[in-house]
């Protein structure tokens, strides 16, 4: 998921879901973050000129990845 405020949106599914952090890069609002809610992971990334925000798309924003032991 592509965000504008990083940070706030870790502390929000941390809060609301009780994600845990698994993996951050960066500080502040410039930050790329793995979080898990129990077995399903997903990303966290700051947005920028190549991943743009919500707002700036008008619409959501985000990429599915589909990890398998054996493709």
């Amino acid at each position: 998921l592509w965000v504008e405020h990083a940070r706030d949106a870790i502390a929000f599914y941390e809060a609301a879901f009780g994600a845990t952090v698994l993996h951050r890069v960066g500080e502040g609002d410039d930050v790329v973050a793995q979080l898990a809610v129990g077995e399903a992971r997903y990303w966290i990334s700051s947005a920028s000129a190549d991943r743009p925000s919500p707002r700036a798309h008008q619409g959501a924003t985000g990429r599915v990845l589909l990890v398998v032991d054996n493709p």
